[in-house]
């Protein structure tokens, strides 16, 4: 998780650096940016809740976030996929 956090803050740099064809690849860029920092985020609570005492002993709830966990990397690599996307187009223009 330390490593997507230092990418993060990389992409942060790049994204101010960056020089895109319009207001709208601005917007799209940045709305998956957001969304790549809130899925982290939601990961993070997730991954803390789980450390808890009171859930370490709790099965069913670690079930549940486990699946949550799951999902949320699944939509992370989405994110991550769709920013690739989208760097390489802006760099093919």
């Amino acid at each position: 998780m330390k490593n997507l956090k230092l990418w993060m803050e990389a992409i942060a740099e790049e994204l101010e650096k960056v020089h895109v064809s319009g207001r709208e690849d601005i917007a799209t860029m940045n709305k998956v940016f957001n969304t790549l920092k809130k899925l982290e985020e939601e990961l993070e609570q997730i991954k803390a809740e789980m450390a808890q005492d009171s859930v370490q002993n709790d099965y069913q709830r670690l079930q549940e976030l486990c699946a949550l966990i799951e999902e949320k990397q699944g939509l992370l690599d989405s994110a991550l996929e769709r920013w690739l996307t989208l760097s390489e187009e802006m760099g093919n223009n």
